[in-house]
């Protein structure tokens, strides 16, 4: 693991959120309730995307 990839790990366990919102995963989707992956899309926040894998 990388180190900017090993803080995010660090600060998303430390944060209380109600959505993460990250790219880099080149698709677009919902892995789960309160994470959405942005690659081509521009989504408003909020927006609800199809889930993981649909695209």
């Amino acid at each position: 693991m990388d180190r900017l990839t090993g803080f995010l790990d660090e600060l998303e366990d430390r944060l209380d959120y109600k959505h993460w919102y990250y790219g880099h995963f080149h698709r677009d989707g919902n892995p789960d309730e309160r994470h959405t992956v942005l690659y081509d899309r521009i989504v408003r926040l909020g927006d609800k995307l199809l889930p993981w894998g649909a695209y």
